[in-house]
């Protein structure tokens, strides 16, 4: 006796049913034919089961990114109200609210996790919100993949490399400034002059304050030499005529680099290329265009200056002490812009579309140190995110 099985789909039952007798009285082609029929009845079934089911998931889905979306509006209107880690909290909520194959979407959001905390840590100087933006972009590199889209990994790498500098610069940490520059040669992998040259051009003049601050920690010139090097780098592309106020400032690193290897070697000629980077950076950062660098290259180049006169000796002194006293007066212009100096500078890291430079602190002092603060990259904490640059 062949035994056929039962089913729950009335049509494929019924044909079940039929091909039960056939069997019986020995009429084989008959029930092949009928149970054939009832297979291909069920299979319509599950068909049909499968498109409905899918159906109701992209229905579901739907529902669940209008959520996040809602979410993420809400933590907009926190962003307005300058509740940065309220508004990160949001983001991050909006993230788990995406279904899964929406990738876009669901990295978006982590990066916006990540913004948030970066404002805070740049406002209100919270270095613990510096560290959770720094983790939060790490996270963010998983909807990012390298071998699928590589300029928005280095556009993470890179405003990973802003963040953990930004740290470095805060809290004195060498080994946070060694991670930034990792992260910043990292995005240079795949961030090339050839793809994208003025993003590449932005991470050398980034990379160059990272390793410039390195320099002016530790012993030694290989920092510095390397940062002399990023920033003649960047200006292969970062010209006068395409951009002149980035132009500028990277003029103004270069001679903060220069005058701090000048500082560790003998002879003149580092003091008097970084004396002709400040007044090259000073034909276009001028006071109206932009006061804050006009009056930092001012400060930096008095500066240099007196390093050029003390290596000269009294002659020299004799020579420029007008020209110092008039560029440090100029550069006393920095003071009421002082309180903003630090909001401006991790600002600067995150755009690539923000002119800076290094700005700095201290100006007749007994050693005449350029300003160290972090300039270029940041007039902008509003990093680069997706790849793309913020406005």
């Amino acid at each position: 006796m062949i035994e056929i099985p039962g089913t729950d789909n009335p049509t494929a039952k019924a044909l079940v049913d039929e091909a039960k007798p056939e069997v019986d009285a020995g009429h084989f082609h008959r029930a092949h034919e009928l149970l054939r029929q009832a297979t291909q009845a069920q299979i319509a079934a599950a068909q049909e089961e499968r498109k409905l089911k899918e159906q109701a998931q992209r229905a579901e889905d739907a529902h669940m990114l209008g959520a996040a979306s809602s979410t993420a509006a809400e933590g907009g209107v926190a962003m307005t109200e300058r509740r940065y880690l309220e508004a990160a909290d949001l983001f991050c909520r909006a993230a788990d609210y995406i279904p899964p194959g929406h990738t876009s979407e669901h990295g978006g959001y982590l990066t916006r996790e990540a913004e948030a905390p970066c404002q805070q840590g740049d406002e209100l100087g919270d270095n613990d919100a510096l560290r959770s933006c720094a983790e939060a972009y790490r996270h963010a590199l998983v909807d990012y993949p390298r071998s699928q889209i590589p300029l928005q990994w280095a556009a993470i790498q890179s405003n990973i490399g802003v963040t953990l500098a930004a740290l470095g610069d805060r809290e004195g940490e060498t080994a946070q400034l060694v991670q930034a520059v990792a992260a910043y040669h990292a995005a240079l992998e795949e961030e090339t002059r050839a793809r994208s040259p003025l993003d590449w051009a932005h991470t050398q003049n980034n990379l160059g304050t990272a390793l410039e601050e390195l320099g002016e920690r530790e012993s030694g010139t290989a920092w510095l030499e390397d940062a002399v090097a990023a920033y003649h780098a960047a200006l292969q592309e970062r010209t006068r005529d395409r951009i002149p106020l980035q132009w500028a400032t990277t003029q103004m690193n270069l001679g903060n680099a220069l005058v701090a290897l000048g500082r560790r070697e003998a002879g003149t000629p580092r003091f008097e290329d970084a004396v002709a980077a400040y007044r090259a950076a000073l034909e276009e950062a001028t006071r109206q265009r932009d006061p804050f660098v006009w009056a930092t290259t001012q400060n930096n180049l008095g500066n240099a200056l007196a390093e050029l006169g003390g290596r000269e000796g009294r002659r020299g002194w004799k020579r420029r002490w007008r020209r110092i006293v008039r560029h440090f007066r100029n550069g006393r212009a920095i003071g009421f812009l002082s309180s903003g100096r630090r909001r401006r500078t991790i600002s600067a890291l995150r755009s690539k579309n923000s002119a800076s430079g290094k700005a700095g602190q201290g100006s007749l002092s007994k050693r005449f140190k350029p300003f160290a603060g972090r300039w270029e990259s940041q007039r902008a904490i509003g990093f680069r995110s997706n790849g793309r640059r913020r406005k």
